[in-house]
Order: structure tokens, then C-alpha cells, then sequence
């Protein structure tokens, strides 16, 4: 094979090698950085955060209600920035829609945690500690 079939070879292979890597990471990309998605009728509640951390809004709270066998199943995820995925916290279940709306109505960020649902329904409470130990 002489020297200049081989110098195409070379860069042919290199540049099918590059193309390759870069869909690769390009794919790779889109999937680490995709945003969350959720059907309005899911959502119970968003919040923001207060000024923690990393400024005022960098968590975001969403309380979501989910059709089980029993009923309802409800969770609130945490994200971090403006669309990583955190943390899932399961809230509990109920039978119907209403009881999810009066129980989880409520999100109150103070300086140390995270407090979902009202004083009167055993709220669930996350400590601010917690969630930022995602850095």
C-alpha cells in the first residue's frame, strides 16, 4: 500500500472516529440535560425556594399526584437549578384527588428546611442540609 492511500485511510478513519464520538456525546448530552416535563393535571403544587444557598429560587418543589391500584399516590420532587432532578420524596397516598389537594396545599421553605403540607395534617418536613447535598 503506498503512502498516500494510507495518509487517506488515516484521516478517513479519524474523521468517521470524530463523527462518531460526537454523536455519542452529543446524545449523552440531551439525555443528562433533560428538562422535566409534567402533565398539569399531575401537579398539586410548584414552589420556589427562598434565598438558600445558591440564591433565591435555585430549588424548585413540585407536588405531583399519581393514579395507583388504591387511589392516589403523591410525592414532591426537589430540582436543583433549573432542571436537574434531585430528589424524590414519597408524601403518602389517598383516595381521591380532593384529600391530595387538602393534605399537600402547602409549601413553606424557612431558613433551615423544607415543610410541605399544613401544621394539621402531620406535614412532611425535608432539612435544608439535606437538599443541599447535591454539591
Amino acid at each position: 500500500m503506498n503512502k498516500s492511500l494510507k495518509k487517506k485511510l488515516f484521516f478517513t478513519s479519524l474523521l468517521l472516529i470524530s463523527f462518531f464520538l460526537g454523536t455519542i456525546f452529543n446524545s449523552l448530552n440531551d439525555f443528562l440535560n433533560k428538562e422535566p416535563s409534567y402533565n398539569i393535571s399531575d401537579v398539586v403544587l410548584i414552589s420556589r425556594s427562598p434565598e438558600w444557598k445558591y440564591g433565591l429560587g435555585f430549588y424548585v418543589a413540585v407536588i405531583l399526584i399519581e393514579k395507583s391500584e388504591n387511589g392516589f399516590d403523591v410525592s414532591c420532587k426537589v430540582h436543583v437549578g433549573n432542571h436537574n432532578y434531585f430528589e424524590n420524596i414519597p408524601l403518602g397516598s389517598v383516595s381521591t384527588i380532593e384529600e391530595a389537594y387538602h393534605k399537600w396545599d402547602t409549601i413553606t421553605w424557612t431558613n433551615d428546611e423544607l415543610i410541605i403540607g399544613s401544621s394539621s395534617d402531620s406535614p412532611v418536613i425535608v432539612k435544608r442540609n439535606k437538599i443541599e447535598q447535591h454539591r
